[in-house]
């Protein structure tokens, strides 16, 4: 590979030219989202908003991409903004971006989301629209800029290279391995009519290894993609090594497989499966906009016994050194965790201002940025670990099958079916694990699920990703115990 650390600003490399580096932080203090909040609040309230609610960013943003040793893309850019929803009579709710951007808060722009806000209009306006050219995929251009330290571009490089080199240690030549460095620095600022200005700085980096390998006609790919809260400079080249090294292995790993057998079964779950499966089963599923939505999976079972009573699910935002940690939402509603699930009885949902029958949610209204509205979103998502021995679940299973990981599931909203593919998987025969095997699909209908939960262990382990909700992408992160299922649909691959 021909990436190098050097002490100069851009170290010679093959590929595509890297942005400009900056010695210092390009992003200045918070005082002036707090002054922009602040005065946008007034000027509506003043306007006759009932209610106003101001969500400000400045983001700065690095990614650096390496396939095969040569960077093939580099950029880095800085983006802000500020959104306005604001109510004058009933459900009549408006967003206004200031057409000068963010440097200042123009008072004609925020008068015109009061306006549109009048019963004679649709729910739900945007108005404002800031004068900017749109790029092809609908986001605002992101202007290039020096938003990097010299030291984190010299950094991000060697990260690049220890991740490739610590893949290449297990691999041939005819394997491919793509990596991906990236930084997002987010300072934001919220206030509402009946909230004070809050201000939070939302540091976050990210280390994605891709690997992919072949046998025959059996082919293996396999991403290892973790995140931490903090700059790029915190993390170790033998951290990225290591991480290099366990995406090498466990797509060799996969090469060698039988086929997953079909039937219904007992299946235990790993730490990293059960933690996607908590996510996307019972996480997506008590949001409150699909709680309050058509064919919701748990409407109308608040509070009755669905699941084991060893099973307990929550959603914390606050967990300190989280690749998520929130002090606020983005709607200046303090942040606080919530159970959504307590020994099996469904308990709670994550809610913004709009879908709180309070009108003022729990703190997990988000967005993807300051052009985005606010939605009910998970952040840190984990079932509490049980008091069981992990071995045991495995040891008590006469045949079944032993997963661990899945690749993203999914909820089948028209069905209420949930789906996941087992992307590692061991055969469980009489208590032992067995042949590895490939190709399994795990299906339930999703209180079934719930139902199915016979066992919770005692560990726990967390994984970061990004979530998708409408287009709208967000970081999270999900975390559980060993699991086992008692019984779960299992469907081999068609040979």
């Amino acid at each position: 590979m021909t990436l190098q650390a050097s002490s100069a600003v851009c170290p010679p490399v093959r590929g595509v030219p890297l942005p400009d580096a900056y010695p210092g932080d390009v992003l200045r203090a918070s005082a002036d989202l707090h002054a922009v909040a602040e005065r946008t609040v007034a000027i509506a309230t003043e306007a006759g908003a009932r209610e106003a609610i101001v969500f400000t960013e400045r983001s700065a943003r690095f990614d650096l991409r390496v396939d095969g040793g040569v960077i093939v893309s580099a950029r880095a850019g800085v983006d802000s903004g500020t959104s306005l929803s604001v109510r004058v009579a009933r459900d009549r709710v408006s967003t206004v971006m200031p057409r000068s951007g963010f440097a200042e808060v123009v008072r004609a722009d925020v008068l015109a989301a009061v306006a549109a806000a009048g019963p004679r209009l649709p729910d739900h306006v945007v108005v404002g629209m800031p004068r900017r050219s749109r790029a092809k995929d609908d986001h605002p251009r992101r202007q290039p800029a020096r938003v990097i330290g010299a030291r984190e571009l010299v950094h991000a490089q060697a990260l690049a290279e220890a991740a490739e080199s610590g893949a290449r240690e297990r691999l041939d030549d005819l394997a491919h391995v793509l990596v991906g460095v990236s930084q997002v620095r987010q300072e934001v600022a919220t206030a509402s009519d009946d909230d004070p200005v809050r201000s939070e700085l939302r540091l976050r980096s990210r280390l994605v290894v891709q690997v992919s390998v072949q046998r025959g006609y059996v082919q293996q790919v396999v991403n290892l993609a973790p995140g931490r809260l903090g700059a790029l400079l915190s993390w170790r080249l033998a951290d990225a090594r290591e991480i290099g090294r366990d995406a090498a292995d466990t797509a060799l790993r996969r090469l060698n497989a039988q086929p997953c057998p079909t039937g219904m079964m007992p299946v235990v779950l790993a730490p990293a499966a059960a933690g996607l499966l908590a996510h996307e089963a019972f996480g997506h599923a008590l949001e409150a906009d699909a709680v309050c939505g058509d064919g919701s999976l748990f409407a109308g079972q608040f509070g009755r016994q669905l699941g084991s009573v060893g099973l307990t699910v929550v959603d914390d935002p606050t967990i300190a050194e989280s690749w998520v940690h929130l002090a606020t939402d983005d709607e200046g509603v303090t942040a606080a965790p919530t159970v959504l699930i307590e020994e099996g009885r469904v308990a709670g949902t994550l809610t913004d201002r709009a879908t709180s029958a309070s009108g003022h949610g729990n703190g997990h209204g988000r967005r993807s940025g300051y052009a985005a509205p606010a939605l009910p979103r998970m952040s840190n998502t984990y079932i509490v670990p049980g008091s069981v021995d992990p071995d045991s679940l495995i040891a008590d299973v006469e045949h079944g099958l032993y997963v661990v990981d899945m690749d993203a599931g999914e909820m089948a909203w028209s069905t209420q079916r949930c789906s996941f593919l087992a992307t590692e998987a061991y055969l469980i025969e009489n208590g032992r694990i067995g042949d590895r095997v490939w190709g399994g699909l795990i299906q339930g209908y999703g209180p079934d699920v719930l139902r199915a939960v016979d066992a919770v262990g005692d560990d726990l382990a967390w994984r970061q990703a990004m979530c998708n909700k409408h287009g709208h992408w967000v970081p999270v992160s999900y975390g559980s115990p060993t699991l086992r299922l008692g019984f779960a649909d299992v469907t081999g691959p068609s040979l």
